[in-house]
């Protein structure tokens, strides 16, 4: 299983979310999202940053507006934020 850090989360004018729980899923490692255009992107955690055990816990987002990946990045806009992920490395 790939999995990908969330590595930022900013509104979709490129400035940090500092709101609610935003700054926590900053460093949370999970599974390659699945991205489809028009739907809620759903991203399945594996640990928290400190490495905790976070499986079974679940992140819906609002609607997906883009996607783009490259070299082990993946950015996702939705209609409220953009999520960056990092592929980790095994």
């Amino acid at each position: 299983m790939e999995k990908y850090k969330i590595v930022s989360i900013t509104h979709s004018d490129g400035t940090p979310r500092t709101d609610g729980r935003y700054p926590q899923r900053i460093g949370r490692i999970c599974e390659k999202p699945k991205v489809f255009i028009g739907q809620p992107l759903f991203v399945n955690y594996i640990y928290k940053a400190d490495g905790t055990d976070y499986r079974g816990f679940t992140l819906r987002t609002s609607l997906v507006r883009r996607v783009s990946e490259s070299g082990g990045r993946i950015t996702v806009e939705t209609m409220n934020s953009i999520y960056e992920f990092e592929k980790v490395e095994e």
